[in-house]
């Protein structure tokens, strides 16, 4: 697939997203030392949540700075490991 093909996946993935997202309709974390139930969309990266450090860094290439930027929140409300989150700000 071209640049111009990547490009025009990755947007039909984030609106994609956004449309799953406002149907849960799921509120961010505020602490309390609860965690969010919200999921990392699968259509960004599928079995999120069950992926090592080394498994999520070898799944970001071909993300959007929009989608990694839900990713990098996903993780700060949820696991915060730390080399994932400052590998995403690396990449925003």
């Amino acid at each position: 697939m071209g640049e111009h093909g990547q490009r025009v996946e990755a947007r039909r993935r984030t609106e994609e997203a956004q449309r799953l997202q406002e149907e849960e309709a799921v509120p961010p974390h505020h602490g309390g030392g609860e965690r969010s139930t919200q999921r990392v969309p699968a259509s960004l990266i599928e079995g999120y949540d069950d992926l090592s450090v080394e498994d999520v860094e070898e799944k970001l290439g071909g993300l959007s700075d929009e989608e990694i930027g839900e990713v990098r929140d996903y993780e700060k409300r949820n696991k915060e490991r730390k080399s994932i989150v400052e590998q995403l700000d690396r990449r925003l």
